[in-house]
């Protein structure tokens, strides 16, 4: 056992032969699998001996085999004393060093799989294709070819077939399991029937990004659900495709028995740790994680776009100014389509007012308002929306093409762009008269028409979610050295008095900046 010094944090791992448990410091553990499960499942049933437990018998099939090396272990339920509040508050902060530094973290479940390694490397090869073109972006090259060809939607139906079965157990809905996935340098599941699995990522994460972008009706909705509400955001986590305090936006579909635990239990994989586990209340932990993360550079947190209080908020709740409300904070982030800011100076937050620097960019005048989207049931409709703005105008459906394209079009392009809002116009309107947004379809005169909105429609899939809860205006921003027109999103009021636009570092996932917009007092 290795020895340890008073002020190094420590924990405790298991013997898996002979279940024993001992200390050991956080820099001298022994190679150990960490392992992930619910506690509803009882596979560390309390009062039994380890060796006895179901959860001991999956342990075995792999200290077994893959990690035959391996003789230690790490369970909450066991390496933490539950009997001790103390030990918890020493403990909870460590889980980042933890699960992010075992050999391998094991998910266990009571429920049986039901399928084998060999069928998952199967299907994970035949999409292939499909996960390079979610990753590079490469629809327009390779999209037509999995939606046009039936052999090729199959192969996407079978590989959502694949990982949906990992979706069913109630793992996949707790918040400190979600945590382990997402700190783990690998992962092994090994469910009832007792097999031993390893699925990529990817599966999780890029499949239903394509079925999505590309419409594959068959493999959306339905039981296919929670690949898209907890496992798809939890994956890109994992894979480290978003700034790491954003893995506090996809809570909103998670459950923890301890209401604070809905922070604790994922502040290890936000990289923003409080050291205060003793707090009770939901707002006040999550008004002390906000603002360390705030004041340790993650000010995103402090520029979100609005976000409607929801029905369990207290009387008197609005939307979020600086800082948003727990419940609603999920839907402040992801609509925000913001993935990092880099401040240009200190960050001070001092009774709840965040002082710090930013760059004048010019005044903004408010040109016309726009309206809200078009969406139903939380289904954005872009091309709709953007045909509906140009109201038939050739002057602002230029403009619209122009403030929507955020400097991506020339001249050219954007004229093209206006062909197709006002040659759809009467066609989109009617489309929400009757009530078939959802059918609607824009039409083309050319080829280069097609291609030119394709492109426009994939850069909205990012700018639009920030107006999905707002009232949306065309703006222009102008300063001694030039001008431009933007999409100004507020929270239901129309601008007035003398505005500025702010650049505080922030920029979005298309990696353009976000301007605040601010009032003189």
């Amino acid at each position: 056992m290795s020895q340890q010094t008073a002020t190094e944090p420590s924990t405790r791992l298991v013997h898996i032969p002979s279940g024993t448990t001992s200390p050991y410091p956080l820099g001298g553990m022994p190679p150990y699998m960490a392992i992930s499960h619910t506690w509803a499942d009882r596979l560390f049933a309390p009062g039994m001996p380890f060796p006895e437990t179901r959860g001991r018998r999956a342990i075995a099939c792999l200290a077994d085999t893959e990690y035959r090396g391996i003789r230690y272990c790490w369970i909450d339920t066991l390496c933490i004393d539950q009997s001790d509040p103390a030990d918890k508050q020493r403990q909870i902060p460590l889980m980042g060093d933890i699960y992010g530094n075992a050999a391998v973290v094991v998910i266990l479940t009571l429920e049986p799989f039901g399928i084998s390694q060999a069928e998952i490397d199967a299907v994970t090869e035949d999409v292939r294709g499909a996960v390079e073109m979610s990753v590079h972006g490469s629809w327009m090259e390779h999209g037509k070819l999995w939606t046009s060809s039936e052999k090729h939607r199959r192969r996407l139906v079978r590989a959502m077939d694949g990982p949906e079965v990992f979706t069913r157990p109630m793992w996949g809905s707790r918040v400190w399991t979600m945590q382990e996935f997402i700190l783990a340098r690998r992962t092994m599941w090994v469910g009832g029937d007792l097999q031993a699995l390893r699925v990529e990522e990817q599966l999780f994460q890029a499949i239903p990004d394509v079925c999505d972008y590309l419409s594959i009706e068959e493999c959306i909705g339905g039981k296919y659900s929670k690949l898209y509400s907890h496992f798809q955001g939890m994956a890109g986590a994992r894979q480290r495709q978003v700034e790491p305090t954003r893995v506090m936006e996809l809570l909103g579909n998670k459950t923890a028995t301890v209401p604070e635990d809905e922070i604790f239990g994922l502040m290890a994989a936000s990289g923003v740790v409080l050291n205060e586990t003793h707090i009770v209340g939901k707002e006040k932990v999550w008004a002390l994680w906000w603002e360390k993360a705030v004041r340790t550079g993650h000010v995103r947190w402090a520029l979100l776009p609005p976000a409607t209080p929801t029905a369990v908020d207290a009387p008197g709740t609005g939307r979020n100014c600086i800082m948003p409300a727990f419940s609603v904070r999920h839907l402040a982030s992801s609509n925000s389509a913001l993935d990092s800011a880099q401040p240009y100076g200190p960050v001070e937050v001092t009774d709840g007012t965040v002082s710090m620097i930013g760059r004048l960019a010019g005044r903004c005048e408010i040109v016309r308002q726009l309206g809200r989207v078009h969406q139903t049931r939380g289904v954005v409709f872009r091309d709709v929306t953007l045909v509906l703005f140009a109201c038939n105008n050739w002057s602002l459906a230029l403009r619209v093409a122009a403030a929507f394209g955020t400097g991506r079009y020339n001249l050219t392009q954007r004229a093209i762009i206006a062909q197709v809002l006002l040659f759809n116009y009467y066609r989109a309107k009617l489309a929400v008269l009757e009530q078939r947004a959802r059918s609607f379809r824009p039409r083309f005169r050319n080829q280069l028409q097609a291609s030119i909105w394709a492109d426009f429609m994939l850069v909205q899939s990012t700018h639009m979610r920030v107006m999905t809860e707002g009232l949306t205006f065309l703006a222009r921003i102008s300063n001694s050295m030039n001008g431009t027109d933007v999409v100004v999103v507020t929270d239901g009021e129309i601008p007035s008095g003398s505005l500025w636009a702010l650049d505080f570092g922030a920029v979005n996932e298309s990696e353009k900046t976000m301007f605040t917009i601010v009032r003189d007092p």
